[in-house]
């Protein structure tokens, strides 16, 4: 009953789920220079966009514009698109597809670039799949790409000569010419990483140096990324054998009430509005139970014995969660994930008669599971979750047997950053 009223919860919050994204204020300029304050739907695109859904009104009828019509687009105090013709290498990273070529393949492509930093010295940033690369712009002239490849070349090494992974950083020799100021000294080029957060931070201390009124306009770094939350909660376990060569010695243990611990943490996702996040719990849980079963019978003899399952360990799940924000300090959440590993602490199921064969379970051999979940979170700060496990193998390494281990679990939170 447990498991079937997750999935339709889960489907039902699905569902919802598509009509969280919030439609914030805004407006967008279209080629001919018109401008159109409106409602824009905030994605929070993790690839730059090639159109926008925005509406006249709160309640008005969801309209659709592309990069063929609009110039720019901007979502108030969050984020700001401009279309741009610029020079576009999209050579793989992947170290399989790398050449020995260190200069970019360029060709002219019309993209939205999202705008990271906009003052004297403006930072843009492209997205599309693995593919991320920046682009610069200085007092209002040419959009331009920050050149950066990486390809592989010969080197020497002990001796021997070996293709190795290089980098071409043209583009830090591009801002220490271009972006010359006094607070900013050759060693700020050098150290400056082809990432988000290094490139802002030279382009901030730039923009600040020449123009002493420079404000960051948008926030455009992640923060609060990794949440460690307390969770404890209480297991409702159960446990079955089954024995596929006798199966009188099939044993049923049943339902079982427990206490579990878990520390979890979370990462948040940088893209769709701190939706996504991946987490890692490991838990502290018990199951122990007691059977009394027929182990032998025949016309002349029965043998029936008391069977212990003593089943403790620290389970590492591992999953991804979804968030639909009802309002500032609400959200519900749905979950899923695999216990990738189940480390066992003297578990065993125990015959009371000692012809039965005592059954140790191996942290080692035990199996992964899946699980689902539903929950909601208030301010961040206090969660509670109804998760199921679905069916876990105990019995790996002995033949002839298997087990189902399901456990729904009733788990609350406390998050502590």
């Amino acid at each position: 009953m447990g498991k079937k009223l997750i999935v339709v919860l889960i489907i039902a919050l699905g569902f919802h789920g598509y009509g969280q994204v919030n439609f914030e204020k805004g407006y967008f300029v279209t080629m001919g220079g018109e401008k159109t304050e409106c409602l824009i739907k905030n994605i929070d695109w993790k690839d730059n966009p090639k159109e926008f859904i925005y509406k006249q009104t709160v309640e008005g009828e969801e309209q659709t514009e592309s990069i063929t019509r609009v110039k720019e687009f901007v979502i108030n105090g969050i984020s700001k698109y401009i279309k741009a013709t610029v020079k576009m290498d999209r050579s793989s990273e992947s170290i399989e597809k790398l050449t020995e070529d260190k200069n970019p393949n360029f060709k002219e492509e019309t993209v939205f670039l999202k705008q990271l930093v906009e003052g004297k010295a403006s930072l843009y940033r492209y997205e599309d799949g693995n593919l991320r690369r920046f682009f610069y712009q200085v007092n209002e002239g040419e959009i331009q790409p920050l050149v950066y490849k990486k390809y592989k070349s010969e080197q020497r090494y002990q001796n021997r000569t070996i293709l190795a992974v290089v980098k071409n950083n043209h583009y830090k020799q591009q801002i220490w010419s271009d972006l010359k100021c006094g607070d900013l000294s050759l060693k700020d080029a050098e150290n400056a990483e082809y990432r988000t957060n290094s490139l802002i931070k030279y382009f901030v201390k730039y923009n600040s140096c020449v123009d002493p009124n420079f404000v960051l306009k948008r926030n455009t770094t992640q923060k609060d990324a990794f949440h460690i939350t307390i969770r404890p909660g209480v297991n409702f376990s159960s446990l079955s054998v089954d024995n596929s060569r006798n199966n009188l010695r099939d044993i049923d243990f049943g339902g079982n009430t427990s206490f579990r611990i878990g520390a979890e943490i979370e990462y948040v996702l940088p893209f769709n509005n701190n939706k996504w996040s991946l987490f890692l719990e490991p838990t502290f849980q018990s199951y122990k139970a007691e059977k009394f079963i027929t182990y032998f019978q025949s016309s002349l003899l029965t043998i029936q014995t008391n069977v212990t399952a003593d089943y403790t360990s620290v389970e590492f799940p591992f999953g991804v969660r979804h968030y639909f924000f009802l309002n500032d300090t609400s959200k519900l959440f749905v979950d899923g994930g695999l216990v990738i590993f189940d480390a066992s602490i003297d578990s065993i199921i125990d015959f009371e008669d000692d012809r039965g064969m005592d059954l140790e379970i191996d942290g080692g051999e035990t199996g992964s599971n899946f699980f689902v979940g539903f929950g909601y979170n208030f301010q961040n700060t206090y969660s509670v979750e109804a998760r199921y496990g679905f069916g876990r193998e105990l019995l790996g390494p002995f033949s002839g047997l298997s087990s189902s281990y399901n456990t729904f679990s009733l788990v609350f939170g406390y998050t502590i950053f």
